[in-house]
């Protein structure tokens, strides 16, 4: 198991006793607060597929090459069209 430095886990005690908690309850909190924060959505973001694709680094002749490729729909499966 990790261990925290002395100092850092003094801070932590203090902060808890400050606000009448345990450590690891106040602890437990400020990492699920952190993990919400970061993970909380920052608003609708739509990409291309094109963008997508440059984003996860491939250049145009991949991208070029992966949109010529067929699609094969499972069966009852339809296309969506996307509103214009």
């Amino acid at each position: 198991m990790a261990q925290i430095p002395d100092d850092v886990y003094t801070r932590l005690v203090r902060l808890a006793q400050a606000t009448g908690q345990k450590p690891e309850t106040l602890l437990d909190a400020l990492v699920t607060q952190a993990e919400q924060d970061h993970f909380k959505p920052t608003g609708h973001i739509s990409y291309s597929d094109e963008e997508w694709m440059r984003h996860l680094g491939m250049d145009e002749e991949d991208i070029a090459w992966v949109q010529a490729q067929p699609v094969d729909l499972e069966p009852g499966e339809e296309y969506e069209v996307a509103d214009s």
